[in-house]
């Protein structure tokens, strides 16, 4: 008999800043009356700044078919963000008869983001979205200089599939130095794994279908029955018009934004040079310096 752990998941079940709750899902393989998950998540904690940590034990809640669901309360939590970017991790072990078969380590930071047509909200308070266009190889070093430089965002695409894997630890960085990550895609297998890494990662911000190699009917077909819920933001490159209803922010360019007053869709404007002022447009919610 194998004792694995296939999938963690940590959700954001309740926030509230008085006492947030958070719900840990764990796929097992053979689940039996006698496993067990064992865990705490201990924080906060933050590369920026001097913390008191509290460990906070998981307890079950729930079990059913290949399933456990563990609860953490932590009261008075401080949450994610790129100024503060506040983490809480803490091992989760796998006990089965009394014997421990694997212990992971987990790490979660606690944001909320919420997107309209008078702009971007971060944990309730008004954000702007500063960032670059990096390759997604891109190393700690030049990920903390752009951080240390203002910026708090990075945009990126993966050519391939090992891209993906190779480059986890643009994600990890990110997370950990406060720095968004917007990601383009060209097909359902970026926007899948941008789904899985959204539950993982805090600085996961949302996806760009993009127009390249992509018909007006498969973008419409990547985002139909997202962005529901506490799920990625997804949106379009302004030439893919007309717009898709689900999408809910455009990328465009600092050229286009005098002549695009019909549509009140948030936007994320691609611009040469940041240094210039952008038009003050509560539609505006942030810009992203194009590759050099």
């Amino acid at each position: 008999m194998m004792h694995r752990i296939l999938d963690v998941a940590v959700i954001n079940h309740r926030l509230d800043p008085h006492e947030t709750e958070l719900r840990i899902h764990v796929k097992i393989e053979d689940l039996t009356s006698t496993t067990e998950i064992r865990g705490q998540l201990v924080g906060p904690r933050c590369y920026y700044a001097s913390t008191i940590e509290i460990a906070y034990p998981m307890r079950e809640v729930r079990r059913d078919g290949e399933h456990i669901e563990m609860r953490v309360v932590i009261p008075e939590a401080s949450w994610w963000e790129p100024e503060t970017p506040y983490l809480y991790q803490g091992p989760l072990e796998f006990w089965q008869d009394g014997t421990m078969f694997v212990r992971e380590r987990i790490s979660h930071g606690i944001r909320i983001l919420q997107l309209a047509a008078k702009g971007l909200k971060l944990n309730g308070q008004s954000y702007e979205l500063r960032g670059r266009i990096v390759d997604p190889a891109i190393t700690e070093g030049e990920l903390k200089s752009l951080r240390d430089s203002g910026l708090n965002a990075v945009m990126t695409s993966f050519r391939t599939e090992q891209e993906w894997t190779s480059n986890i630890n643009l994600w990890q960085l990110a997370n950990q130095f406060g720095i968004f990550v917007l990601c383009r895609a060209l097909d359902d297998f970026d926007v899948r794994q941008f789904e899985i890494l959204y539950d993982v990662f805090a600085c996961a911000f949302g996806c760009v279908a993009q127009r390249e190699n992509t018909e007006e009917s498969r973008i419409k077909q990547l985002l139909t029955g997202r962005n529901a819920g506490n799920k990625p933001l997804f949106g379009v490159e302004s030439s893919q018009l007309p717009i898709p209803e689900s999408a809910v922010f455009i990328l465009c360019k600092a050229a286009e934004l005098a002549s695009m007053h019909e549509h009140t869709i948030p936007k994320i404007v691609l611009t040469d040079n940041p240094a210039q002022p952008l038009l003050a447009r509560p539609d505006v919610i942030g810009w992203i310096e194009s590759a050099s």
